[in-house]
């Protein structure tokens, strides 16, 4: 860009250029803010253009002022990026709590399960040492048999 301003531009017949540079100057004549450059048409007024980009802030400010007073913006547009962008916030909050219950549920189920083995194992000792006690007293039972004989 800066040997375009190093060039005489010469006075020609017809449209104008379509170029960076004067989509630049358009873009910021349309911007009546005070604070931002309103031209663009030295290698001063583009050394002033690098200095507020080299402020990320400061760009972010005048690329929105720009683009909201843009001629031929279409509103209705801007007003479906904001529906979009809260159905996108909404949807990821929605997949978020999905996600938490469907943790809490498999921990509970998991802790459930837990629980019911656990019961499940004790009666299963309690049955086995039922049954060693009934055969330890039938194996008493056969021996005083025995010995009567």
């Amino acid at each position: 860009m800066t040997e375009y301003f190093k060039t005489e531009e010469s006075k020609q017949r017809g449209r104008p250029k379509t170029s960076i540079v004067t989509t630049l100057r358009r873009d910021l004549k349309s911007d009546n803010s005070d604070h931002w450059p309103t031209r663009l048409h030295s290698i001063k007024d583009l050394d002033h253009l690098r200095d507020i980009a080299q402020n990320r802030s400061e760009w972010k400010h005048l690329t929105t002022a720009i683009y909201m007073i843009s001629p031929g913006r279409d509103w209705s547009l801007v007003v479906v990026e904001v529906v979009l962008g809260i159905v996108v916030v909404l949807a990821v909050q929605v997949v978020v709590a999905v996600v938490v219950v469907v943790v809490v549920v498999v921990v509970v189920v998991a802790v459930v399960m837990a629980v019911v083995m656990a019961v499940v194992m004790v009666v299963v000792v309690i049955v086995i040492a039922v049954m060693m006690v009934v055969v330890a007293a039938f194996a008493i039972a056969v021996v005083a048999l025995i010995n009567t004989i």
